[in-house]
């Protein structure tokens, strides 16, 4: 047997995370009446301020917008919500594969018997998690266009 490992850190992961994704999500799993107004409610409404900063400090306000995406990342609600979202990855990656997921950072171990396919495997399984992270981003392109 042969082991083989993939570590990924999802850099503004849980900026990219889809409000409407997650409460579907948690309503497959059986959240639902009080805990999915409670999730509502906690990413419904949330406002953010933009900003630009020039040379010699000159900040000039963009103005506020109201978030479709993202996480606040300091508390711990943050990092489940998104271990929920991404849970759910292809059926083809958990074949071939042992995702251990923590957060925004996901290792993906590969256990092999044939040391030939040492580097096909990885790079398909590397392959469907890309895939999956395009799909993700083009959906949120097309939400925000």
């Amino acid at each position: 047997m042969h082991v083989g490992g993939l570590f990924c850190d999802l850099a503004r992961a849980l900026d990219c995370v889809n409000h409407e994704i997650v409460l579907a999500t948690l309503h497959f799993y059986g959240i639902i009446r009080v805990g999915a107004k409670w999730f509502s409610s906690y990413l419904a409404n949330r406002k953010q301020s933009w900003k630009k900063t020039f040379q010699y400090n000159l900040d000039l306000f963009l103005g506020w917008g109201t978030l479709k995406h993202g996480l606040l990342q300091g508390l711990t609600v943050g990092p489940v919500l998104f271990i929920t979202y991404i849970n759910n990855l292809s059926p083809q990656i958990n074949s071939l594969s042992e995702p251990i997921i923590f957060a925004d950072y996901t290792s993906v171990i590969i256990y092999i018997k044939n040391f030939n396919h040492l580097w096909t495997v990885p790079n398909l399984v590397f392959f469907l998690l890309i895939t999956e992270e395009m799909v993700n981003t083009i959906f949120l392109f097309l939400t925000n266009w």
